[in-house]
């Protein structure tokens, strides 16, 4: 959540001979009220107002204002004014500046206050003439619940969600998304209905689309929008030293491989391109079969290169912030539409960006590289260019990489048994007792020639050898123990560490039951967490700790009490009962009495009721979704999956096939003992999906009901021929009811395969049919094409190819999500095998490709175009990259990058040499 502060600038105040009048007070309940000296009347001059909010540690706190009016100069400044500090004290942070009011109320209602601690601190100054109304404000701890609202979220919103962004979680009013109105977000505007649409095809390549909520000027595929109605073809190349990139919505059935824009910034060698979005807005849906609409970007001119960044966005969503850089002199930015498993497109905004580029010396930074970053350099692995922030090396940290890491402090185990870490610059030394030595194995051991042969020792000894004095026998103990004699026993308690356990564990010892002897780490006793076991467990935050109806939870130090309602105490059984009967109301549930015999008398409700409002003689249950004493929580159940939730403890019961606290987490009904597939009549694999399952059908093949499967395709090994898939339908598990053919041919023969037909069924509201081609024997391997058809459409014009010898073909039929597959005429294709010499390409490989075939991993055997081996690039592979130039940290520290043809080379400096891990070291 972003938090909005409205402030204003206030002028200096002379406080030189006046005296204050003080007020103010310390507060601690979890949330209250604030108003100025005499609200709702003036306050009085030379006021000096004091209020400290503290509550329970870990908690952060929220205020607001109902009611701002503080004396203000004619320019708005503030002369009398609220400041409000971050912390328990004016030496903490301000938040804003100064609060006086503004002459619209909802700008007051827009000043949204919260802590980062626990502790809020706010001062109250008036000047020595006019003042007014004042300040009225309230505060609150916890956030209220999504839907919910007001000061003590007792309120639920009435927002249509589908349509609504939020909820203000203060007024209760509905931020509809785009598109909607209304106070509930309930109405649509269909502005394509106007006598002239705002698109016209034939002008702008674009066509208007009203849909619920929303309308959109559909760009024509291969076309993106550059304003509100007009669409350009998409991409360029872009060499200006700075400029502006806008891709907007677009639209229709697409191939979802294809239909990207692609733009390339490339700067003079030695530049660097920086760029910053301004807007983005793509489509995405929580749908899992929607692909969301996408933009890229890679540090390189094409999608080959690092991907510095890929934004998925909703509508509406927040830009991302700050700048994004490539390494070298060029930037390569893909967007890609949002389209779901049928080829169906979606619009949306697209992006804008703005781009510069530049130098970019080493530790410099800022918008164009002209700020020196503070780090200290021989502690520094890099400074990021964008926002100064120094990468530290192992063993050093602070923002300046200054100050050294103890790691024999943070780690009492870093070092293994019979050793003590010394710390060192940027890193650390484990040193083995006297007497010991380190193994290759990394641990502290006797050698051999120093066993002990006198001393008894319970875990390990050690002879130290001197020509001049008989040999002298050490005892010593691993970590979490210590020596008494020859015999090491454990840690005194709440003592931990190597040797003589002379480290303290942090632990409150009246909350803790133990510390860990090696780590220090504390164990709890029940009713407190924390690491030190200082901070009290809510066991009131479970609802159904309490189970007396008519009782509620009251936290207490380490523990709790369920505690009676008003007018209520425990019998001898525990359970709350009526102290004084009543004599005159006849209430629904309960009736209290008045102790004093009075006739004062009060109806009561037990949790999951409250009393009604009109008639409070009756108790009614909670509404949905709300539940306990007065209904005042709200359910955390995900209510789609949920049945209902408990009105008195807000237990969520969950639908079949959910299950955790708020049924949020699916049931895996093919990881039971008797999975539902896979019986002797039915050759399937369970397949299980959130809320449900499914039974695959084994590969080769075909569902013809729900749990029958049979043969479908076959194997082929003639050198040519057809393939004819015709129709098919029926009851069937649309998501994996394929038939599959796979053409093999001899060893050091390809398959080639081209479409004579193709007449798959599809219509809007179904997933259409489709034929799907796979480089080898099965759909584990590399995806050729993938192709839905629409009955009548164009043949696919190209051959297909696989690089080994067999093609796998699968094709699924079409289907309806109820389950209802639908006949087609399939499709019919031709194919034929035969030898395919590397570096040719063509319909029978019989034209020689162009590539340089020492700097080419592979050519197309379709189209002749290169795929360059690493460290080579252009269209034949003839040009060597620069490693050294691109990479400046390609090379470990202290060695020297020299290119080679198609490599290069890391040189260590003079007197260094290369070790095992790749660094350069003394010999």
């Amino acid at each position: 959540m972003y938090w909005i502060y409205s402030v204003l600038w206030f002028s200096s105040v002379p406080l030189v001979s006046l005296s204050f009048t003080e007020c103010g007070e310390e507060l601690s309940a979890p949330y209250g009220d604030i108003v100025s000296p005499d609200y709702p009347s003036s306050y009085p001059d030379n006021a000096l107002c004091n209020w400290l909010i503290t509550v329970q540690e870990n908690d952060t706190i929220n205020l607001r204002f109902r009611h701002l009016d503080l004396e203000r100069y004619p320019n708005q400044n503030c002369k009398d004014y609220i400041m409000v500090y971050d912390g328990a004290s004016t030496a903490s942070p301000i938040i804003g500046l100064a609060y006086c009011g503004y002459s619209d109320p909802e700008e007051t209602q827009n000043i949204r206050i919260k802590s980062t601690s626990n502790h809020l601190y706010l001062v109250f100054r008036s000047d020595n003439d006019t003042s007014t109304a004042g300040f009225s404000a309230f505060y609150w701890v916890k956030e209220c619940a999504n839907w919910t609202y007001g000061e003590k979220c007792s309120n639920p919103c009435h927002c249509n969600r589908d349509n609504t962004l939020s909820c203000d979680r203060v007024t209760g009013q509905c931020l509809c998304y785009s598109n909607w109105t209304s106070s509930n977000c309930s109405e649509d505007v269909n502005e394509c209905s106007l006598d002239q649409p705002p698109c016209d095809p034939a002008i702008d390549h674009s066509a208007c689309q009203n849909s619920y909520g929303t309308f959109e000027c559909v760009c024509v595929q291969g076309h993106e929008q550059v304003n509100v109605t007009f669409c350009k073809e998409c991409g360029e190349i872009l060499r200006e030293p700075s400029g502006k990139i806008v891709s907007h919505r677009h639209h229709g059935w697409i191939d979802p491989n294809q239909d990207e824009c692609y733009w390339t910034i490339i700067a003079p060698v030695g530049f660097v391109v920086s760029i910053r979005l301004t807007s983005l807005d793509l489509f995405v849906a929580d749908d899992h079969i929607i692909t969301p609409g996408a933009v890229k970007l890679f540090d390189d001119n094409s999608s080959d290169g690092e991907l510095l960044a890929k934004f998925y966005w909703k509508p509406n969503g927040c830009v991302p912030a700050g700048i994004l850089r490539s390494s070298g002199n060029e930037l390569h930015i893909a967007r890609s539409p949002a389209y779901d498993e049928y080829g169906q497109g979606f619009s949306s905004e697209g992006f804008e960006l703005i781009y510069w580029t530049h130098e970019c010396q080493p530790f410099t930074y800022g918008d164009t590289c002209t700020r020196q970053c503070e780090c200290v350099q021989n502690n520094t692995a890099r400074c990021d260019s964008v926002t100064g922030q120094c990468i530290c090396l192992d063993g050093w940290t602070s923002s300046d990489c200054s100050l050294d890491i103890d790691e024999c402090c943070e780690d009492s185990q870093i070092c293994p048994d019979y050793s003590e870490c010394l710390n060192t610059h940027g890193s650390y030394d484990c040193v083995c007792y006297v007497g010991l030595e380190l193994s290759e194995c990394g641990q502290c051991e006797v050698p051999l020639n120093a066993t002990c042969t006198n001393r008894t020792c319970s875990h390990i000894c050690a002879k130290l050898l001197s020509n001049s004095t008989e040999p002298l026998e050490l005892c010593y103990c691993p970590i979490g123990m210590q020596l008494y004699g020859d015999e090491c026993l454990g840690c005194p308690p709440f003592h931990y560490g190597a040797d003589v356990c002379n480290m303290t564990c942090s632990c409150d010892q009246d909350k803790s039951e133990s510390c860990d002897s090696q780590t220090g780490e504390c164990v709890c006793r029940p009713g407190w967490t924390s690491a030190s076991c200082s901070v009290d467990v809510d066991e009131c935050q479970d609802p159904s700790i309490c189970s007396d109806l008519y009782s509620t939870c009251v936290n207490t130090a380490g523990s709790y009490i369920c505690q009676c309602f008003d007018g209520m105490v425990k019998n001898l059984l525990g359970q709350c009962e009526v102290s004084t009967q009543c004599q005159r109301l006849n209430c629904s549930d309960i009736c209290i009495g008045s102790a004093d015999n009075s006739t004062h008398e009060i109806c009561s409700c037990p949790k999951g009721k409250k009393l009604d409002s009109l008639d409070t003689t009756k108790c009614f249950e909670c509404a949905d979704w709300f539940y306990g004493e007065n209904c005042q929580h709200q359910c955390y159940c995900n209510e789609t999956n949920t049945q209902s939730c408990d009105k008195v403890t807000g237990q969520c019961l969950c639908y079949s096939n959910w299950t955790s606290c708020s049924c949020s987490e699916d049931v895996d009904e093919c990881s039971s003992e008797t999975s539902p597939c896979n019986t002797p009549e039915d050759p399937s694999v369970c397949s299980n999906v959130e809320g449900s399952f499914q039974c695959l059908c084994l590969q080769g093949f075909e569902q013809f009901n729900q749990t029958y499967c049979d043969d479908c395709g076959k194997i082929i090994m003639e050198p040519s021929g057809q393939i004819i898939s015709t129709r098919h339908g029926g009851l069937l598990n649309p998501y994996l009811d394929e038939c599959s053919w796979t053409i093999v041919a001899p060893e050091g023969q390809v398959v080639t395969v081209r479409f004579d037909r193709l007449e798959l069924h599809y219509s809007d509201e179904i997933k259409p049919g489709s034929v799907k081609l796979y480089d080898g024997t099965s759909s584990e391997e590399e995806l050729l094409a993938k192709f839905y058809g629409k009955p009548g459409n164009c043949i696919p014009g190209d051959i297909i190819r696989s690089t080994g010898n067999a093609m796998f073909i699968a094709r699924t039929p079409a289907s309806s999500h109820s389950g209802q597959g639908f006949h087609t005429d399939g499709f019919q294709l031709t194919y034929w095998t035969h030898e395919c010499d590397p570096m040719t390409y063509g319909e029978s490989c019989t034209n020689p490709c162009t590539c340089v075939q020492n700097n080419t991993a592979r050519c197309d055997s379709v189209t002749g175009q290169c795929t360059c081996l690493d460290g080579w690039t252009s269209s034949d592979c003839s040009q060597d990259i620069d490693e050294c130039s691109e990479n400046p940290l390609l090379c470990p520290d202290y060695s020297q990058c020299q290119n080679t043809n198609g490599s290069y080379d890391c040189v260590c400096y003079y007197g260094l040499q290369m070790s095992e891990c790749g660094q350069c070291e003394d010999f």
